[in-house]
């Protein structure tokens, strides 16, 4: 990144369409700046702290780049009214430590995101949202438009805002799979036993057997659907994203 130290009245940064691929710590704090574009670069992996520097910042536009991570650190910016990071290849992101109380509009279009952690709870005055093109979990999505729709904030596209079924059905086989474990473990002598009678030992490997089984499907059927998520979503990217 550039060195602004001498640019103490700069309002805004335009990065876009440059070959950027990391992004490192600001050299100084830039008191009035507004707008920061790092749009259609080749960005992976984004700390949003770094941006704590700019204490008036209120837009940041990461669009259109390859990120694929964002930190979970604390993020202080209070007069953010502006977040896009849609055109990227997130699989994961969380709002949950966020000090952004005045974001209006947040664009996460068009990424590879089942869930976004926090969001919208961290942001009250929340008005526009874009979702779309992104592998939903069913529960999620649903419990989110509900709460988007009951605070009248606008869904951009939000006929076109869809979820992954086979996800939701995933995250349930993992819940069964837990369920019948935890049924093995009652089923273990404790300690203070000389040790399971031979009907309780003979029902004990029969449970252990279905696990051992269920688990191979379960790992079977985790490898398909992210196989099967890389292709459809690959093919998403490589149309929308330089």
């Amino acid at each position: 990144m550039e060195d602004f130290s001498g640019l103490k009245l700069l309002e805004a940064i335009c990065l876009s369409k440059n070959k950027i691929k990391k992004m490192s710590v600001f050299p100084a704090v830039l008191p009035r700046l507004e707008r920061l574009d790092i749009s259609y670069n080749k960005l992976e992996i984004v700390n949003m702290s770094h941006f704590n520097s700019f204490p008036n910042l209120e837009t940041i536009n990461l669009a259109r780049n390859r990120i694929i991570e964002i930190s979970s650190d604390p993020v202080e910016l209070p007069n953010l009214t502006e977040f896009d990071v849609s055109f990227n290849r997130l699989n994961e992101i969380s709002f949950e430590h966020w000090n952004t109380s005045s974001v209006k509009q947040v664009r996460i279009a068009v990424n590879r995101l089942t869930t976004a952690h926090g969001f919208p709870k961290v942001f009250p005055a929340l008005q526009q949202v874009s979702l779309v093109s992104n592998p939903f979990n069913c529960d999620w999505l649903d419990t989110t438009q509900d709460e988007l729709k009951s605070r009248n904030v606008e869904i951009q596209e939000s006929s076109m805002v869809t979820c992954d079924k086979s996800v939701t059905l995933l995250e349930d086989f993992k819940q069964i799979i837990k369920e019948l474990q935890s049924q093995v473990e009652l089923l273990k002598p404790s300690s203070n036993q000389n040790g399971p009678t031979p009907s309780g030992a003979g029902n004990q490997m029969q449970f252990e057997r279905q696990i051992w089984r269920m688990e191979q499907k379960l790992e079977s059927f985790d490898k398909m659907s992210s196989s099967i998520a890389r292709i459809l979503l690959g093919g998403v990217n490589r149309k929308n994203v330089n």
